[in-house]
Parts: C-alpha cells; structure tokens; sequence
C-alpha cells in the first residue's frame, strides 16, 4: 500500500515540474499491482503481435522524435487535431531548411507498382516527331493505260432554202474510232479515224511532257486557235459549231486539224500553246510557207475563263511570183462562264482574206448558253440556245448574216444523246451563205472504254 501512494506522488511531482518548465515529462509506466490470487480477469485489449502490419487505414503510432544534429534548430510541433496548444508555451522560429519529407505509407507502396516513365511503360506507343520519322521510299511503277474512244452520230434533217424544194436527208455526221495510249503521265499517243464517209485520218500525234508547264506534242491535231473550234464533239451541245467556225475559222484555215509541232503547258490560272503548221490542213504541203498559232488562257476565279488567240499564215505557192498580200492573219477573243446549273460561252474573231481574187477583213461573233436540269439520277436535260453574227467584208455594205439556232438535248447515262435543235439562218442577197431554215434530230453515242492498266516495278 505505501509503495502504491508513493509512486502515485512521484507522479504528481512530475507533472507539476513539467507545466512549469513548458515540456512533457516521460509518462512512467503504471506499477502494477500484485496480482490477487482468485481475482484474475482477461485483459481488454490484446496486442497484436509483433509481425501484423497495422491495417492501411490507420497510421503507425508516432515514434520518439530523431535527434537533431548539435547546431540544427528543430521545428515547432505542430499541435495534434483536437487538443489547442499551450497558452504558455513559447513560440518557435521554424528553421531555414525545410523539413525532411515523410515517407509515404508502406502500405500504399506496397500497393501501387512502380511508377515508370512513360518511354519505359511495356506496351506504350513511343510518339516520334514528324521530322525524326524516316520516309518509305516509294516503289517506282511505270503506268501504262490504253482507251478506245467510239463516236457516231446519226442525224436526220429537215431543211427548207429560199427557192428550193423541202429536203429531207439522213445523214452520218461521225464514225470514228479513236486509240488513245498514256504511260507514267509522261507520255500520251493518239490516233483518231473517221469512216462515216470515206476513211480519213483526223487525229494522229505523240506528245511528251517533260513536266506540267512544258510539254511537246509533234503530228496532226488541232491548232491551238478559237474556243469552240477546240471543243471535242462530246463536250459540246451543239449540232454543229456553227457558221464563224465553217466560214472565218477552218473556212480560212486559221483553225482546224493541221499537221506540225507545238508546245503547251499550264503555270497556275495560265494556260498556253504555241505551234507551226504546214498551213494546208490534212493535205500534203504544197508550198514553203509555214503557218504560226498561238493561244493563251486565264482563269480569273473558279467560274470565269478568259482566252486569246493568233494566227499568221505565210502562203509561198510555187509557179506565183505575185500575190496580193502573203501574210495573212487572225485573232481572237473569248470567254467561259461556268456556274454548274448555267454554262455560257462567248467568242469573236477577226480574219483576213487575200488571194488573187478576193481581198476582205471580215468579223463573226457566235455565243450560246446551256442548261443543266438532272430530273433523275442517270438522265438528264441540256436546253442550249446560240446566236451568230457575220460581218463577211468591213470594207463594203453587204449586210450582215444572222443566225439563231436551239432546242433540247437528252442526255442518258452520260454517253447517249438525243439532241432536237431548230436553226435559222437570215442573210441577204450575194452573201456567202443563203438564208434557210432547218429541223434536225441527231442521235450521238460517245465513249471512252479503258482496255488496260498495267503496272511494272
């Protein structure tokens, strides 16, 4: 008994010299009592053994504090959640090194794996810039296509002349069959046969092209002068190109097929072509003269294209030391107005005529418009209507040579035709063409049959 109230007051003292001092004495272990034989209860908490981890969800008991190194400052301790600190306790400065960081909680680490940079993760796509990633070499593969190009068009006319009978005629306008060989976009060939009346040869030319401004094409083919004079048969709405093509164009040999060289190519919104002709068409050469075409074009935005075009003949027949005037020329001017449902092309030309019994300057002027209404998804309707203005001499009064012309076109999974246009041709007396008027009804078939492509490394 003396023994328990002894330790008790040794207690006391403790505590008491503790809150004077401002620290926390060491908390003795309680004495144990001896033990009462027949008075022995369980214990209430049982430890757990020394190897159990503590569960994660409650931290491990905080151990004594680590001595501080003689001359290092400790910092405050922070007060415990739910008890305030001290009002006596003196204040301290924090030290000027931070303090060591705790280690995070064996328990999470235990848990987590490894943390490893993403380079280092198994399985992770490396992202490799642009600039760093090599470039496969393409294989080289040489492409050869060959086409087979049909055209026939069969009509029937109605034409009524001034003074004449009513006329009925079936015609074949076009028979021909076109062979047409591309390799590698470098080199192309062509040849163009047309048999609706007698076999001629209309197309027939090699071209190379060096690169997309420059290329070099070499045989018979069309001049590069006029527009309309340059559409192909399937591009174009109408019948026929018309009275300026017929009289000033190929009429004068300004235009039309013709056997020679030229180069052409395209810079951007800028197309060109220039070429030197025999000047005699499909025909043999006759003379040493030699006949010069050039034509430019510019694409002033998506829809609007505007051309120019030149042509000198130089006529040195044999057997004629004389003639009125050996150069001749022409020139050109026109436009293209492309707005999808609408296409309007425009075009004026001026030619000179100087032989031993002619001399005129003449002008025509030919427009048309067309329509594009698609009421179903493989047949569509193309309305086109044109008008034409010929001027046949400047330097004398012969009246001027109206022409109007239109009607319907069908168009039946775009290689099928059938084209129904009016025409009218109002002309005074003594001009190169009489007045007349005509009904046409023409079936045209035109297609294009790729035969082969074959590629080769």
């Amino acid at each position: 008994m003396r023994s328990a109230v002894a330790a008790l007051l040794s207690v006391a003292i403790s505590l008491l010299g503790a809150h004077a001092t401002g620290e926390q004495p060491p908390v003795a272990p309680p004495a144990e009592a001896p033990a009462t034989p027949g008075d022995t209860a369980p214990p209430t908490d049982t430890a757990p053994p020394a190897d159990t981890a503590p569960p994660t969800d409650t931290a491990p008991p905080a151990g004594p504090p680590a001595e501080a190194p003689p001359g290092t400052k400790t910092p405050a301790t922070p007060p415990t959640e739910g008890r305030p600190p001290s009002a006596g306790r003196p204040t301290r400065r924090p030290s000027a090194s931070p303090p060591p960081a705790s280690p995070p909680p064996a328990a999470e680490n235990a848990a987590d794996p490894p943390t490893l940079p993403i380079q280092e993760r198994p399985g992770a796509e490396l992202s490799t810039p642009k600039s760093e990633k090599k470039k496969k070499k393409k294989k080289s593969k040489r492409k050869q296509a060959f086409r087979i190009g049909l055209h026939v068009h069969a009509r029937y006319t109605i034409r009524d002349e001034d003074g004449a009978d009513l006329e009925h005629e079936f015609g074949l306008r076009r028979a021909r069959v076109a062979a047409l060989y591309r390799a590698d976009k470098l080199l192309e060939a062509e040849v163009d046969f047309d048999v609706s009346d007698s076999p001629s040869l209309k197309d027939a030319f090699l071209e190379l092209r060096a690169a997309k401004w420059f290329r070099v094409r070499g045989g018979q083919f069309r001049k590069p002068f006029g527009r309309i004079a340059l559409m192909g048969p399937s591009s174009l709405e109408l019948i026929s190109r018309g009275h300026v093509d017929d009289l000033l164009v190929r009429g004068l040999g300004f235009g039309g097929r013709d056997r020679g060289v030229m180069i052409s190519g395209k810079a951007s919104a800028l197309r060109y072509s220039l070429g030197a002709f025999n000047g005699t068409g499909t025909l043999d050469e006759i003379d040493s003269g030699k006949d010069a075409a050039a034509r430019i074009e510019v694409e002033i935005a998506d829809p609007v294209r505007v051309g120019a075009s030149g042509s000198m003949k130089y006529r040195n027949p044999r057997g004629l030391t004389q003639l009125p005037q050996k150069a001749v020329g022409a020139a050109g001017i026109d436009f293209a107005l492309d707005l999808g449902v609408l296409d309007v092309v425009a075009e004026g030309v001026w030619a000179q005529e100087r032989t031993l019994a002619v001399e005129r300057d003449s002008v025509g002027v030919v427009a048309f418009a067309v329509g594009h209404i698609a009421p179903l998804e493989r047949v569509g309707l193309y309305p086109v209507i044109a008008g034409e203005m010929i001027h046949p001499d400047l330097d004398l009064d012969t009246g001027t040579i109206w022409v109007v012309r239109g009607g319907p076109t069908v168009r039946v999974h775009e290689t099928v035709r059938i084209m129904l246009q009016a025409e009218g041709v109002f002309a005074p007396v003594g001009t190169l063409v009489g007045a007349e008027r005509s009904v046409t009804l023409q079936l045209a078939f035109d297609e294009k049959l790729k035969l082969a492509l074959v590629e080769k490394d």
